[in-house]
Parts: structure tokens; C-alpha cells; sequence
């Protein structure tokens, strides 16, 4: 696989309202590590793909694996892996 093929791909993608401070977290749950928050709602959209390419980008540069859609851990709650 070539890394322009993970970028196709269609990873799911959680969003969580932050109570209180306000903005949004942004995660991606099959690519550990792969978040960013925002404080606007109309930023999702933007700085979801930001850090999608930039996590991707960075684990092939590292010669590190990139999991498939649907192969990551199993998730519970409000983004706390279980």
C-alpha cells in the first residue's frame, strides 16, 4: 500500500464538546494519538483533515504501521480507550 491510499481512506471520527472551557476535541479512534481541538464548531471540518494528514504523514515518514479503518481499540465513553 502507498501512503496516498491511506489518505482515502474513510477513518471514523469522534468529536466531544468540551463542558465548561468551550471548543471541541477532535480524535480520530483507529490512529492513536491522531487529535486536535478546536474552539469553533466551523473549524471541525478544517482541522480534522490538518491533523488526519499530518498524523499519516508523519507515522509513514517514520516507517511506523498505519492501522486500517475499523482496527483500532475499542473505545467507551467520552474518547478514554477501554
Amino acid at each position: 500500500m502507498i501512503y496516498e491510499d491511506f489518505l482515502k481512506m474513510d477513518y471514523p471520527i469522534k468529536v466531544i464538546p468540551c463542558a465548561g472551557e468551550g471548543g471541541f476535541v477532535i480524535y480520530y479512534p483507529d490512529l492513536p494519538g491522531c487529535m486536535t481541538q478546536c474552539d469553533e464548531i466551523h473549524e471541525i471540518p478544517l482541522m480534522a483533515e490538518q491533523i488526519f494528514q499530518l498524523w499519516l504523514e508523519t507515522q509513514w515518514d517514520d516507517g511506523f504501521d498505519i492501522p486500517l479503518p475499523g482496527a483500532g481499540p475499542d473505545w467507551f465513553g467520552k474518547g478514554f480507550p477501554v
